[in-house]
């Protein structure tokens, strides 16, 4: 079975990394008296790469993405089948083949067809509609953010903070609930709205993690337990 293993940060360190000095690849903390490894723009193949032949990084600075990654062991398991599985197999076609006449599309009555018409006409009617929607944008400090990018999530439609940190926003073929992304120097929030929302404040939190690491194993889920005798590591 594979094997693979995260990255943890039991206890984060809450000193400034704008005060730590630059040192080779990161910064000198004189809290801890070591140098902080700065992994932050680093690749996901680069990161998962260089863990798997170094877990002994004392102190590092990362983000949210890197410590949810799963880093795979060197060791990599091959998938086999056996003779067990070829029943397995077929047990599960055999499943998945099976049609019940329960599953067929039942009949809708005329009124109901136009009842649902009647809405998906409605739904259609306020996607068309526009919505303008104001607001600001603050830091951890809830201070106001200049520069601040602010757009909506699989939409061409964005904009920048001014000074006070507020942004307008306008918005057409708006969906029931629709998302707003927040980025400044890094670091993002995503948030969901209604389109009957017509004003919002949002903060922006630093996905930013530095402290001493932790190695820990990633449990194998249930179906890596069950498939485990069909599998043979080279």
């Amino acid at each position: 079975m594979s094997n693979s293993f995260k990255i943890k940060i039991p206890q984060p360190c809450h000193e400034s990394w704008d005060a730590m000095h630059p040192k080779g690849c990161g910064r000198f903390c004189n809290s801890c008296e070591q140098t902080v490894v700065d992994f932050t723009q680093w690749s996901d193949e680069e990161f998962v790469s260089f863990f798997q032949s170094n877990k002994t990084i004392p102190c590092g600075r990362f983000t949210q993405r890197q410590l949810a990654l799963s880093i795979p062991s060197n060791t990599q398991p091959f998938f086999r089948f056996g003779k067990m599985s070829k029943y397995i197999a077929a047990g599960i076609l055999s499943i998945l083949s099976m049609q019940d006449s329960a599953w067929s599309q039942p009949i809708v009555p005329t009124s109901q067809a136009q009842a649902a018409q009647k809405n998906e006409d409605k739904i259609q009617l306020a996607k068309n509609e526009e919505v303008k929607l104001v607001g600001t944008i603050v830091g951890e400090d809830s201070e106001p953010l200049l520069g601040a990018t602010v757009s909506v999530k699989d939409r061409n439609i964005e904009t920048i903070t001014n000074a006070k940190g507020n942004f307008t926003l306008e918005i057409n073929d708006v969906a029931e609930n629709y998302f707003i992304v927040a980025s400044y120097l890094g670091d993002s929030t995503e948030v969901e709205l209604s389109r009957n929302v017509k004003s919002v404040m949002i903060m922006i939190e630093s996905n930013i993690t530095i402290g001493e690491i932790t190695v820990y194993k990633v449990e194998p889920n249930l179906w890596q337990r069950i498939t485990k005798p069909f599998r043979k590591k080279y």
